[in-house]
Protein backbone atom coordinates (compact mmCIF):
# COMPACT_ATOMS: atom_id res chain seq x y z
CA UNK A 1 0.00 0.00 0.00
CA UNK A 2 1.30 3.17 -0.83
CA UNK A 3 -0.11 6.97 -0.16
CA UNK A 4 -0.09 8.73 -3.16
CA UNK A 5 0.01 12.21 -1.76
CA UNK A 6 3.10 11.44 0.61
CA UNK A 7 3.93 8.56 -1.38
CA UNK A 8 4.51 6.72 2.67
CA UNK A 9 4.69 2.83 1.85
CA UNK A 10 3.19 0.05 3.99
CA UNK A 11 3.88 -3.44 3.34
CA UNK A 12 1.61 -6.26 5.49
CA UNK A 13 2.58 -9.86 6.09
CA UNK A 14 -0.17 -11.50 4.87
CA UNK A 15 -1.04 -15.52 5.33
CA UNK A 16 -2.82 -15.47 2.04
CA UNK A 17 -4.45 -13.13 -0.46
CA UNK A 18 -8.21 -14.09 0.06
CA UNK A 19 -10.50 -11.43 0.26
CA UNK A 20 -11.07 -11.27 4.17
CA UNK A 21 -7.99 -11.33 4.93
CA UNK A 22 -7.22 -8.27 2.58
CA UNK A 23 -10.39 -6.56 4.04
CA UNK A 24 -9.05 -7.01 7.47
CA UNK A 25 -5.64 -6.16 6.71
CA UNK A 26 -6.63 -3.14 4.86
CA UNK A 27 -8.62 -2.03 8.30
CA UNK A 28 -6.52 -2.87 10.59
CA UNK A 29 -2.76 -1.58 8.81
CA UNK A 30 -4.39 1.12 7.19
CA UNK A 31 -7.64 2.57 7.94
CA UNK A 32 -6.89 2.23 11.68
CA UNK A 33 -3.33 3.88 11.77
CA UNK A 34 -3.84 6.70 9.09
CA UNK A 35 -7.83 7.36 9.22
CA UNK A 36 -10.29 6.82 5.79
CA UNK A 37 -8.84 7.49 2.61
CA UNK A 38 -11.25 9.09 -0.38
CA UNK A 39 -9.69 7.13 -3.23
CA UNK A 40 -8.50 3.66 -3.50
CA UNK A 41 -6.84 2.65 -6.44
CA UNK A 42 -6.87 -1.40 -7.07
CA UNK A 43 -5.78 -3.76 -9.34
CA UNK A 44 -8.73 -6.29 -10.59
CA UNK A 45 -7.61 -8.86 -8.47
CA UNK A 46 -10.81 -11.29 -7.21
CA UNK A 47 -9.89 -9.44 -3.30
CA UNK A 48 -10.49 -6.04 -4.41
CA UNK A 49 -13.82 -7.55 -6.81
CA UNK A 50 -15.29 -9.35 -4.07
CA UNK A 51 -18.45 -8.17 -2.35
CA UNK A 52 -16.64 -8.03 1.07
CA UNK A 53 -14.07 -5.22 0.06
CA UNK A 54 -17.07 -3.69 -2.06
CA UNK A 55 -18.94 -3.88 0.72
CA UNK A 56 -16.20 -2.04 3.27
CA UNK A 57 -15.74 0.64 0.64
CA UNK A 58 -19.46 1.61 0.10
CA UNK A 59 -19.35 1.38 4.23
CA UNK A 60 -17.01 4.31 4.56
CA UNK A 61 -17.59 5.80 1.66
CA UNK A 62 -14.03 5.21 -0.16
CA UNK A 63 -13.89 5.31 -3.81
CA UNK A 64 -12.69 2.32 -5.48
CA UNK A 65 -10.63 3.11 -8.53
CA UNK A 66 -9.69 0.12 -10.62
CA UNK A 67 -6.86 -0.04 -12.90
CA UNK A 68 -6.68 -1.83 -16.25
CA UNK A 69 -6.35 -5.38 -16.26
CA UNK A 70 -2.72 -6.88 -17.24
CA UNK A 71 -1.37 -3.58 -17.10
CA UNK A 72 0.89 -3.05 -13.73
CA UNK A 73 2.24 -0.13 -15.07
CA UNK A 74 -1.62 1.68 -14.35
CA UNK A 75 -0.92 1.17 -10.72
CA UNK A 76 2.73 2.44 -10.95
CA UNK A 77 3.67 4.02 -7.48
CA UNK A 78 3.25 0.41 -6.40
CA UNK A 79 4.54 -1.65 -8.19
CA UNK A 80 7.81 0.89 -8.15
CA UNK A 81 8.05 -0.04 -5.20
CA UNK A 82 7.91 -3.40 -4.88
CA UNK A 83 11.72 -3.81 -6.63
CA UNK A 84 13.56 -2.04 -3.96
CA UNK A 85 11.65 -3.95 -1.55
CA UNK A 86 12.35 -6.90 -2.44
CA UNK A 87 15.97 -6.19 -2.79
CA UNK A 88 16.53 -4.92 0.42
CA UNK A 89 14.75 -8.27 1.78
CA UNK A 90 16.98 -10.57 -0.27
CA UNK A 91 19.75 -8.61 1.10
CA UNK A 92 19.27 -9.06 4.67
CA UNK A 93 20.24 -12.19 6.26
CA UNK A 94 17.48 -12.40 8.29
CA UNK A 95 13.79 -13.95 7.37
CA UNK A 96 11.87 -11.53 4.99
CA UNK A 97 9.62 -11.11 8.01
CA UNK A 98 11.97 -9.71 10.49
CA UNK A 99 13.57 -7.97 8.08
CA UNK A 100 10.75 -6.24 6.65
CA UNK A 101 10.15 -2.97 9.23
CA UNK A 102 13.50 -2.25 8.71
CA UNK A 103 13.30 -2.22 4.60
CA UNK A 104 10.21 -0.17 5.20
CA UNK A 105 12.74 2.25 7.25
CA UNK A 106 14.99 2.56 4.46
CA UNK A 107 12.46 2.88 1.72
CA UNK A 108 10.61 5.91 3.56
CA UNK A 109 13.70 7.68 4.64
CA UNK A 110 14.99 7.85 1.13
CA UNK A 111 11.64 8.58 -0.76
Amino acid sequence: MVDRFTRWPEAVPLLDAKAETVAVAFMFNWISRFGLPQKVTCDQGGQFESGLFQMLTRMFGIQCVRTAAFHPSSNGMVERMHRPLKQALMCSKQTWLEALPLALLGLRTVL
